[in-house]
């Protein structure tokens, strides 16, 4: 299963308010969801997936150095590394990510404020890329996947201008998640940012719409959904995000 990308907008405090999905809410994210309950309810992919893999990715990974790469931005902004097409059109990867496989549908601490290139490529990116390409396999190849989602995201981006020490700083202003399984369409882009990975102009996301998403995905009609754990009310007050079934 290949997986599919995001662009993403959130502020700190959104950031820091995912420890759980139950409560999670922010401003309307402009992308089109699914409206009525009893909508959502009948369409094909509600309650899809019969669990959820969160792999967090600690630290905030550069989306410019892993799944939004800006080969035509200056030196100052694109890095080091070179871009990878992958088979999926239009869309391509930082050069040591090669064994996600896009045509089949770990933690780690990502401290890459100072020589961050030299960390990403002997330390981040290659176990990464290997870890989340066996999974994705391993889950395709038991079936499994047809039933799990599985989310890839960190807590934020990083700044799209290189650092005096070679790194980059926290940017909680665009990042990258990537989202496979449960019938997600497999290998396309969902929003963009602009020239220099800094802002969604495309279809962004806020934490309360992939919120709902998961949720939608899970099962859950957040609106009407009573109570999650200790949290009453509803789980958050977006639209899941159809468009990516």
């Amino acid at each position: 299963m290949e997986p599919s990308a995001a662009a993403v907008k959130w502020s700190r405090r959104d950031v820091l308010r995912f420890g759980t999905l139950a409560g999670l809410s922010a401003a309307p994210s402009g992308v089109a969801g699914l409206g009525a309950s009893s909508g959502r309810r009948s369409h094909p992919a509600f309650g899809r997936a019969k669990s959820c893999l969160l792999v967090f990715l600690a630290g905030g990974p550069s989306q410019l150095d892993t799944f939004d790469p800006k080969p035509d931005a200056p030196a100052e902004i694109r890095g080091e590394f070179r871009s990878i097409a992958t088979s999926a059109p239009g869309l391509r990867v930082c050069e040591h990510l090669p064994r996600l496989n896009w045509d089949r549908q770990v933690e780690a601490g990502w401290d890459t404020h100072a020589d961050g290139f030299s960390t990403l490529r002997d330390e981040l990116l290659p176990p990464t890329d290997r870890a989340l390409s066996a999974l994705l396999d391993d889950l395709a190849g038991s079936g499994w996947l047809d039933e799990a989602l599985v989310v890839v995201l960190g807590e934020f981006g990083r700044s799209p201008k290189i650092t005096a020490g070679g790194g980059r700083g926290h940017w909680p202003g665009a990042f990258s998640i990537l989202l496979a399984g449960a019938g997600i369409a497999a290998g396309r882009p969902f929003g963009a940012t602009d020239r220099q990975g800094a802002s969604p102009v495309d279809r962004p996301l806020s934490p309360g719409s992939l919120a709902a998403t998961i949720l939608f995905a899970l099962g859950v009609d957040p609106p009407a959904a009573s109570e999650v754990g200790e949290v009453s009310g509803p789980p958050c007050d977006q639209q899941p995000v159809s468009e990516l079934w």
